[in-house]
């Protein structure tokens, strides 16, 4: 069981077989000539050092590039599961717009080519009182 802020399911890159005279190499700094060394082992000592240091930001480069890749892979994958739910939706819309429509025109009163009927405005509204619900006298 792993922990919340602990990284176990990153990929590390591996670890290349390198001889400790070129980690105690690396460690050094190639500018100090060491005792009894002659030039060329002190430049070949140099050279090791820097091609270890440029793997080493070599590794880190394409590490760096791994989990860019991955980032844009889940982003791709989130893009693809918007447009999939945004067409859903569409053909719902679409769906509710036409069986609106279709409720619109089965309406009666759309085909109904017969003459209204003939209502009159009443003269004195229900309860025998004026529109404002008190009687005559009172007024």
């Amino acid at each position: 069981m792993t922990s919340l802020g602990s990284k176990s399911s990153a990929k590390r890159p591996e670890k290349l077989d390198v001889p400790e005279a070129y980690i105690y190499a690396m460690k050094e700094s190639p500018f100090v000539s060491r005792v009894e060394e002659t030039n060329a082992e002190r430049q070949r000592r140099v050279h090791i050092q820097i091609i270890l240091r440029v793997l080493q930001q070599v590794r880190f480069i394409a590490e760096h590039f791994r989990e860019v890749e991955a980032e844009s892979q889940i982003s791709d994958d989130w893009t693809f599961v918007a447009m999939v739910v945004d067409r859903l939706f569409l053909v719902i819309f679409a769906i509710l717009n036409v069986a609106t429509l279709w409720i619109i025109l089965e309406a009666p009163s759309l085909y109904d080519t017969r003459e209204p009927l003939n209502i009159t405005a009443p003269i004195k509204p229900l309860g025998q009182g004026n529109l404002f619900g008190l009687n005559d006298k009172y007024l």
